[in-house]
């Protein structure tokens, strides 16, 4: 079955990038904000993706076979939908409109000259704004967006997640809703009860916590997503740069082959020779910051 999804315009590149992270073949055609695929996924994963269609056509022409495309009740959505609406029940030979539950809603989507048409299979809802960090019981401002957190674990393609810096959880929160095993640390001691809290709120019970400095962390994982501290906080000593170069090197020990880092960062980011780069987003947060989100592959 051919499917396409509507994508986030928030940033369409992550969007997409997000799906292909999950795809095995990786055949896809970018349609505007939609995204074409030949493959089945666990769509219920994503963050930039609203909703499911099963493919019906992209064309300037509407000659097809209704009678094998609705299969009982149907309703009909989108632009010009009174005129398509038409169309199909002239086609039908025994035509069944349900406004309130079809068993197909069909969706016309107008691009360029061309029109694209699907049957909706599902829309993803994953509540990301009642999980901000300010309506969380370990509530601590600088948390990542779970939305971007949610994102940065498909782009990581783990089923192990380790976040070295966990800070109050966010990660590890999103990870273990999408029942991943999850390994947080982090240098406080403060952080990592902020995480507890979080993670138990969530009911979240398979996960691994610890307190260590990052820097000594001996584990063997298969991806490790993180936001790491753009000052110095706990590390004193190290600016922030010197802290994420110095980590990534024993990122590289901690994974395994082919295993991938996903990381966030305020700058550009010189990629350690044990790496290749997948990809490099520049996500805009207000107008006077940014994040630059980085996806790394061991290589050697």
């Amino acid at each position: 079955m051919k499917y396409f999804l509507r994508l986030s315009r928030e940033n369409l590149i992550l969007a997409r990038e997000e799906v292909i992270s999950l795809m095995k073949t990786k055949k896809f055609k970018l349609v505007d904000n939609f995204l074409i695929i030949d493959e089945k996924i666990n769509f219920d994963l994503l963050a930039y993706t609203f909703e499911v269609y099963k493919f019906v056509f992209y064309s300037d022409k509407l000659n097809i076979d209704w009678n094998e495309i609705i299969k009982g009740s149907y309703k009909v959505e989108g632009e010009n939908a009174i005129k398509y609406a038409d169309i199909i029940w002239n086609k039908l030979k025994k035509p069944k409109v349900n406004m309130k539950k079809p068993k197909n809603q069909i969706q016309f989507f107008k691009i360029g000259g061309k029109i694209l048409c699907g049957i909706l299979l599902k829309e993803i809802k994953n509540n990301f704004e009642e999980r901000k960090a300010h309506r969380k019981p370990g509530y601590y401002p600088m948390s990542l967006n779970p939305k971007l957190a949610r994102a940065m674990i498909n782009l990581s393609r783990g089923n192990i997640i380790l976040d070295p810096f966990c800070g109050a959880g966010t990660i590890l929160v999103e990870a273990g809703l999408m029942n991943k095993k999850i390994i947080g640390n982090d240098v406080s001691e403060k952080m990592i009860k902020l995480s507890k809290i979080n993670l138990k709120y969530y009911k979240i019970k398979d996960y691994n916590l610890h307190n260590y400095d990052a820097l000594k962390l001996k584990l063997k994982v298969d991806a490790i997503v993180t936001d790491p501290p753009y000052g110095k906080g706990s590390y004193a000593t190290i600016n922030a740069e010197e802290l994420l170069g110095r980590f990534l090197k024993i990122a590289g020990k901690m994974l395994i082959e082919k295993g991938r880092i996903v990381f966030t960062f305020n700058k550009p980011v010189k990629i350690p020779k044990e790496f290749k780069l997948v990809r490099k987003f520049k996500i805009y947060i207000h107008k006077s910051m940014n994040k630059y989100i980085y996806t790394l592959e061991k290589w050697k």
